[in-house]
This record gives C-alpha cells, sequence and structure tokens, in this order.
C-alpha cells in the first residue's frame, strides 16, 4: 500500500540520486541515451483538489463525458471526491467540477449503467460506493449512496471496507454489474452488487478471500466470453483468480504468485497471443513482472525486468505505434515514469525516463491528441496532481 513508501522515502530520498535525477521541480531529459526523438515529451501536472494523499492505484478513469468527441478524465480526492477534467482533443485538459462523495476516496470507475449513451460513475470511498449519474452534458449528481457506515441517508449496506471496483455484465442480463473490492477479509473477498438497469445495485454478493486486498479487475481470463475476476492480494503476496461460472457467480478461487509486495496489477494481452496477461508493480523487489496466461484460466511464473526504484503503478499501451505492447512504470521515488519498450519476444527494453508528480501512484494511457498515439496519466500521492506525458508519436493514418 502506498503508506508503506511514506516511511520508505523518507530513507530513499537520501539515496534517490544514485538511481535517478531526484528533483520533481525541473523536468529531466527523456534518458533514452540517443539522439531521436523521445516518445513522450516531459509532464504536465494539472491540480486535482480533495486534500490528502492518495491511496492504491485504481483512481482514475477516462472517458467522453460530455459527449464532445473528446476524451475527459475523472480523478479521485482522497478527502471526498472526484474531480471532472475535461479534454479539448489536442492533448489539453482543464478541471470543471469537483463532485464531493464521502471520506476516503480511492478509487473511480466509469460505465454506461443505465443504457442511456451515458458515462456515469462508480466511486469507492473508506466506507461507502457512491453513484453518479452523468445528465449527458457531462456534469454529475451522487444518485444513491451505499455505505457500510451508520450513515441514516444511504440506500443500502454493502459491508467490508471498499477499496477499488471494477464494472462487467457478470450474470448475463444486459446490464453492467459492479464488483467492489473489500481490503479486510470480512465479509468476504470480491461483493458483486447486480444493476437492476436502471443503474441501481443490489446488497453485494461475496465470492473469494484474501487478507489485504487492493485492486481488482476483470476480463475473460478462459476465453469463454464471461467476465473473470483478479484481484491482488498484498497480504498473501499473490493474485486470486476467479472464473465465472456461466450462473452469474464464480468459482474457487485460484491464487498465484506475485514477486514480493505488488502495488499495482493490470490485465492485458501483452504479447499478442490472443490470452489475457497479469503485469505487476513489484515496489519491493524494483521490478516489474508478467505473468503470462494461456487462456484457460492458468498463469505462468513471472517474468520479471528489473531496474525500476519502488515502482507503485503501470501503464500498458502500445506507446510508439509499432503494433508491439509497451510499458511505463511509475516510480514512488524518485518520481518518475520509466518507459519501456516490448521487443516482440515476451521482452521489454528501457527506453527513456520523465518526471511526475510527487509520489507516483495510479496511472493509466488515454488518447487525449487524436492525432497521436497514447498519453500516459499518471496520479500523484502526494502532490495531488495528475501528471501528462503527451506522446510525439503520430497516429497511423
Amino acid at each position: 500500500m502506498r503508506t508503506t513508501y511514506l516511511a520508505v522515502a523518507a530513507v530513499s530520498a537520501v539515496a534517490a540520486g544514485a538511481f535517478a535525477p531526484a528533483a520533481i521541480a525541473t523536468p529531466v531529459d527523456s534518458g533514452s541515451g540517443t539522439t531521436s526523438v523521445p516518445i513522450f515529451s516531459d509532464s504536465v501536472q494539472y491540480p486535482v483538489g480533495g486534500l490528502g494523499p492518495t491511496i492504491v492505484s485504481q483512481t482514475m478513469a477516462t472517458g467522453d463525458f460530455d459527449r464532445d468527441g473528446n476524451l475527459d478524465l475523472a480523478a479521485t480526492g482522497v478527502v471526498d471526491g472526484v474531480a471532472i477534467l475535461n479534454g479539448d482533443g489536442h492533448g489539453q485538459l482543464t478541471r470543471t467540477a469537483f463532485y464531493h462523495t464521502e471520506i476516503g476516496t480511492n478509487s473511480v470507475v466509469a460505465a454506461d449503467l443505465r443504457g442511456l449513451g451515458r458515462l456515469d460513475l462508480v466511486v469507492t470511498n473508506f466506507f461507502s460506493v457512491s453513484v453518479l449519474f452523468n445528465d449527458g452534458h457531462g456534469r454529475f449528481t451522487v444518485d444513491r449512496t451505499y455505505a457500510t457506515d451508520p450513515n441514516p441517508t444511504v440506500t443500502q449496506r454493502t459491508g467490508g471496507v471498499p477499496v477499488g471496483a471494477a464494472v462487467a455484465d457478470f450474470d448475463g442480463d444486459g446490464h453492467p454489474d459492479l464488483a467492489i473490492n473489500s481490503l479486510v477479509p470480512v465479509p468476504g473477498g470480491v461483493g458483486i452488487m447486480r444493476n437492476d438497469g436502471a443503474g441501481h445495485f443490489t446488497g453485494p454478493a461475496w465470492y473469494g478471500v484474501g487478507l489485504a486486498k487492493t485492486v481488482v479487475q476483470t476480463g475473460d481470463i478462459d476465453n469463454d466470453g464471461r467476465p473473470d475476476l483478479i484481484t491482488s492480494d498484498a497480504a498473501a503476496s499473490g493474485f486470486w483468480v476467479q472464473l465465472n461460472d456461466g450462473h452469474g457467480g464464480f468459482e474457487a478461487p485460484r491464487w498465484n504468485f506475485i514477486p514480493l509486495l505488488a502495488e499495482d496489477m493490470k490485465v492485458a494481452d501483452v504479447d499478442g497471443d490472443g490470452n489475457l496477461d497479469v503485469v505487476t508493480a513489484n515496489a519491493a523487489a524494483f521490478s516489474f513482472s508478467v505473468q503470462y496466461g494461456d487462456g484457460a484460466g492458468n498463469f505462468g511464473p513471472p517474468q520479471l525486468t528489473a531496474g525500476s526504484f519502488t515502482p507503485c503503478a503501470l501503464a500498458i499501451d502500445d506507446f510508439d505505434g509499432d503494433g508491439i505492447t509497451d510499458i511505463a512504470v511509475m516510480q514512488f521515488v524518485p518520481s518518475l515514469a520509466v518507459i519501456y519498450r516490448g521487443n516482440g519476444h515476451r521482452g521489454f527494453e528501457y527506453t527513456e525516463n520523465h518526471t511526475i508528480g510527487l509520489g507516483g501512484q495510479g496511472a493509466i494511457t488515454a488518447q487525449l491528441d487524436r492525432t497521436r498515439q497514447p498519453s500516459i496519466l499518471s496520479m500523484s500521492a502526494l502532490s495531488q496532481d495528475v501528471s501528462v506525458l503527451h506522446n510525439n508519436t503520430p497516429t497511423a493514418r
């Protein structure tokens, strides 16, 4: 968890200069060691609001919220809400609103919960889940709050400590359902809340196990056309896979080893074989790793790429337009985005690095500029801002 590295930072800062430039105020060179144009320009920071350090890694969501054809951003502020930053289609963001939810906001997911062609938001807070409806013009209101505390205004009690969420149609009824990750093992691992089609959810049915789960992802792990669940477990140094049973429930969880403490986990087809793989940022092992899926729900041993110092977040995409998946690692201290190009043979090569906001934590990619390959967006735990690395690579025409 990010609080671990608040303590580590005091020690790491002394040695930071041995790994990379420690100052974040002055952008560094790409670090590529070549005279070619770097893939990314140096970062631009956008304040989010909502004071206090952010935790865990599912802190941003992108989508065309106002339906103007440009991607926008929702980013959490840990005190109590989510900020909306509108994109202009040319790579720039403008913060237009901040919506208050409840204390301890730690993740946000965007999805069309009502089938209206509008992206709504699901926000998890320490003791509640907030659902915000979109009016069709990118303005949001809190429709309902599903909470664990004794607040008399809540709609439904969830149980657990919500940290992270994922949205998918788990029961095949055509309505996107909600999976909420509980940080603590009681009442269960992941709670599935069914959507009635109008964006309202039932109380959670709990599946799986886990001691200190920090990330939940969904994807078709076994290629049967149904969304499965993957959750990282910091206390067990691994991740759990729960396959969809085809009836809206899930099979018994399967545990997979992760090297030491994993601060972030992403699911993607890294090697292009049609099967989903699991990528983790292994903060205590100074590496990221890929565990390749076989398309039947199983994963191979972790393949490590070392060199990152306190890696806490991942962004995965084809950054240079060569058709091969690349990976960016966000370091907590020194606060850098370290870019690794994929070589097409399940290997990755260091390419460049760039400064980001203090305490790099969550990360995603988005095509903020319609004429360029995807940019990297990083959420900073300590400076409470979003850093954007604009991509210099034109899209294929």
